[in-house]
């Protein structure tokens, strides 16, 4: 029964060393992808939920529903800033890393003290500012600066509380080749959470 998962697992071993940052950069792309269409599904279906409570409703299939409502064009935006910038850019710095520090504990705790310091803000402005304007489609400066301070404190102190020990296991335990694609294992929950928070009503 597990021959499939691991014949796939071996295909990507040998892919992620032969092509690191191809295959890095599309599983980013996938996994941040998964988020998005996760979030949308579960929105739809949460509304269809609540339609279907109101007796004048006319029902419809939960399929159909999801298929008529879905925005296929956000989840394909979502999965080319991850696969074409995230993914080759998180890649490229975990490689920076890895080189400027000793593979020592000590050296990993400056390595983790430098990622959560530098990266996150970098992340969280290009995520927003990216969804403001080819997400949303807002055309003026003002606009986009006025989503992304709005949007901003909370991503960052939610940041903060997932990321420290998610990249302290990352740095001290996970193989460099491997780094990218844990980060976004465990990035598919975050990026629910900045998909949905991107998105939602103002």
């Amino acid at each position: 029964d597990h021959m499939p998962l691991r014949s796939l697992w071996r295909w990507y071993s040998r892919a992620i060393h032969t092509r690191p940052i191809l295959t890095q950069s599309l599983s980013s792309g996938i996994i941040m992808g998964f988020g998005d269409a996760t979030v949308q599904c579960v929105t739809l279906l949460r509304l269809k939920s609540s339609i279907d409570q109101h007796p004048s409703s006319s029902s419809s299939s939960s399929l159909s529903y999801l298929t008529d409502r879905f925005d296929y064009s956000r989840t394909i935006r979502y999965f080319l800033l991850s696969s074409l910038l995230i993914g080759p850019g998180l890649r490229c710095w975990y490689v920076f890393l890895s080189r400027q520090f000793e593979l020592t504990n000590y050296g990993r705790l400056k390595m983790l003290i430098a990622d959560q310091g530098l990266m996150p803000p970098i992340m969280w402005l290009t995520f927003l500012s990216y969804t403001s304007v080819v997400v949303r489609g807002d055309r003026s400066a003002a606009a986009v600066k006025e989503f992304v301070l709005d949007r901003l404190p909370a991503m960052a102190v939610n940041s903060y509380r997932v990321w420290p020990l998610a990249q302290a296991i990352n740095f001290f335990i996970v193989p460099l080749n491997f780094r990218l694609v844990y980060g976004s294992f465990v990035g598919y929950f975050w990026n629910c959470y900045i998909c949905w928070h991107s998105n939602r009503p103002h």
